[in-house]
Parts: C-alpha cells; structure tokens; sequence
C-alpha cells in the first residue's frame, strides 16, 4: 500500500514439497495466501512466483549448465577424503539435485536479493540459516549493499553436528578455489556452550550473542518445588523419538526394557514426532509386544509429560537437556551407525548415562537413576546450554537488534 511504514516478516516453508516438481501445484495454493497485515508487520506467506518456479525446473539449459559445473569436475577433492573415492555413490545424488534441488535454491536466492532489494531492510534475521535453503537466502541478501545479517540459533548447537557453522577450513578456506560457506554476519545462540563450539570453528568473538532459547519463552520458567508427582509404584520411562529415529529408538528400547527384571513396575510413555503418526508407532509397537510391560502412546505437549515422569530416553535431542530442567535423569541411546551429535558428547555427568545396546539397558538399575534428583548438575548444564533463563529472552535479543542497526 502507497504510504505503509512497515516491517517485513518474511516467511518460508520447509517442507518436502520443496523439493520435486511433482509437488509444484500443491507448493503454489501452500504459498498463494494472502498477506496478512496487522499492525506494522506485515507477514509474507512465501514469496517465489508459480511461474518463475516452474520456468527455472524446466528449463534445460540450466540444468546442462549446473551439469557442467557440478559433475564434470575434475578436482577430486570433491569426491573424495584422501582415504577413499566417493565419486560413483555421490553421483546420483548430485544428478537429481541437478534436476530438482540446485534450481530452486539458485530462484531462492535471486528472489531473496529482489525482496531485499525492494524493502531494503536494516537488518535481515534469518531462523533455520543453516540449512540450504537459509544458506540460498543469505547469499541473496548479501549479493545486496550494505545489507547485514543475523542468524538465530534454533536447534542444538552440539561438538559433532556441523550444520550452523561447519568447521574451520569450510569458514575460512585456504584454497582461493573455494568460496567459504555462506554464514550470517552475526549468530545469536542459547547458551555458552553453543558459543564456544563456534567460537572452535573460527567464528569471531565480536559476531556471537548469547540470549538464550527464545523458542522456550515461557515455558522453562517454571517453579517445581511443592510440584509432586502422582505415585502409582511404577517407574515412568518417557521417551519421544525424533523424526528420523522413531524405528530405532523404540525398538531399541522396548527390546531392552523387556529383559530388565523391573519390567513389571515399569510405565513405558511415547511422545511420538509431530510428523509420524500414532498409527505408524502402534504398527511397529505390534511387533514388540509384551504383556508385562505397560506401554502408552501419548498426546499434548512433552513439557507436561516431563513432569509425570521419572527418566527421559533420548537420543541427539535438545530434548534430553530440556529434560534436566525438570530433574530427569537422561539415558542417552547410542547408535553404532549414526555420529553422536547429542549435547551430552564427551560430557561426563551423572545424571546423564549413555546406553550402547539393548542388552546394557537391559542389566540397567533404573531406580538407582531416580535417586539423583537433588544432583547440582542438572542446574549447571542446563545453563550452560540454555542460558540461566528463557524468561525475557525475546528483550534480550530485541536489545541486541537494536545495538546492531545502530
């Protein structure tokens, strides 16, 4: 509207549909609703046009064009770790992001540097900049003058999961071939922990901001004491799987917990992911089935649940130090094929114990766990993870954007 002093709120899905044109129709009735205009905000619902969109997938004179560049490659590096040739399995891949992916995230990034350009913001903050498509849209903001960025910590930031920052060589790269990876010009993060993991990986001092979990807002400033959990004699075992990890996770566990000779004073509680359903969890509960065990699916937020129960199973979730918050002790489950990329990495703490096999939870003493409630370090990690409070933690970065357009 001619006139309207705004600010931008520019909003993008995540979402599968992103990623193959046979998803194209539905992706564009996802992205055509309309502005919303409230105050002075007004909030974007996707800004990539139906046309443009469909233009670049089919156009296969860009798709030669990303062919060239990004398999007919003579430098081995890219394939390779100095030890092995990966070239024969990384080619498929790169063949179907040559037709799929790599020409949406090149549109990202010009409409990005389009939008920028348009409303010209102070300051642009990104949330989820560490994955590609964040990664698109600050090579568009950046492509303009004069226009800074700040990423905003959404996830754990932890010693094996290489995602916000990558390590040093991809931050500051010797080799003049290489562009470094496209980063934000500041990052503000929960706690000192994720600080000092970026500040290993060559991210400058002057660039890093601890405000703590804005995402938690109220929700951790609670007050537990006086706060007694209902007694029924059993030990309540929660666990919630991620999305990729439900299979693994409840197989894991079940299969251990059946062998444990507390099985019978056991309550087993699944909060599954918000993307797999119950039905998909009850499928593979009908193929570990054991009377002796009570095992319940359960709905509502985990924050609730935390509080009814008296161990948390996890495995690379920030949910395992959300956990402490409420005094459970954690089990961490450690997989033989997946990279440990928990926040409890080469921490040592009693309060969190790692879980190699079925067999170890098996032979497990489950009520000696319970009674490390009184433990001072559920306190000192949760801080050190998640700043000493979420409370006032949207002032605190409010505070820094503003420092910084100054």
């Amino acid at each position: 509207k001619k006139g309207l002093n705004c600010n931008y709120i520019l909003r993008i899905y995540d979402s599968k549909c992103f990623l193959s044109p046979l998803f194209l129709i539905s992706k564009f009735f996802n992205l055509s609703k309309d502005r919303k205009f409230f105050k002075e905000y007004i909030i974007f619902d996707g800004f990539m046009r139906f046309r443009d969109l469909f233009l670049y997938m089919t156009d296969f004179r860009l798709a030669i064009k990303f062919w060239k560049k990004y398999l007919n490659v003579n430098d081995d590096k890219l394939f390779s770790d100095g030890v092995s040739d990966y070239r024969v399995f990384l080619s498929p891949f790169l063949l179907r992001s040559i037709v799929e992916f790599i020409p949406l995230m090149d549109l990202l990034e010009k409409t990005t540097e389009n939008l920028t350009r348009k409303t010209r913001p102070s300051l642009s903050m990104l949330y989820c900049f560490e994955y590609i498509y964040g990664r698109a849209m600050i090579n568009g903001i950046k492509n303009t003058l004069d226009n800074r960025t700040v990423g905003l910590q959404h996830g754990p930031i932890t010693d094996m999961k290489f995602l916000y920052s990558g390590v040093k060589e991809e931050v500051a790269p010797g080799d003049k071939r290489l562009s470094p990876l496209p980063l934000p010009d500041y990052i503000i993060v929960d706690g000192e922990k994720a600080k000092n993991i970026l500040l290993e990986r060559g991210i400058p001092e002057n660039r890093i901001f601890t405000a703590g979990p804005v995402r938690f807002e109220g929700i951790f400033d609670i007050n537990l004491e006086g706060k007694e959990k209902q007694e029924t004699g059993k030990i309540k075992i929660l666990m919630a799987p991620g999305l990729h990890d439900t299979d693994f996770v409840l197989r894991f566990v079940l299969n251990g917990l059946i062998m444990n000779k507390q099985n019978k004073n056991l309550e087993i509680l699944i909060k599954h992911h918000p993307k797999v359903t119950a039905e998909q969890v009850e499928k593979i509960l009908e193929d570990i089935s054991e009377d002796s065990m009570q095992v319940n699916v359960v709905k509502g937020e985990i924050y609730k649940w935390f509080e009814k129960s008296d161990i948390f199973l996890t495995t690379y979730s920030s949910t395992g130090v959300e956990a402490l918050k409420y005094k459970l002790p954690v089990l961490v489950l450690k997989s033989s094929y997946i990279p440990d990329m928990s926040p409890f990495f080469n921490e040592k703490l009693d309060v969190a114990k790692y879980i190699r096999s079925p067999d170890e939870l098996g032979s497990l003493e489950l009520r000696s766990l319970i009674n490390l409630k009184e433990k001072e370090e559920f306190k000192i990690f949760f801080e050190y993870n998640f700043y000493s409070s979420a409370k006032d933690a949207c002032e605190r970065i409010s505070k820094i954007l503003e420092r910084l357009i100054v």
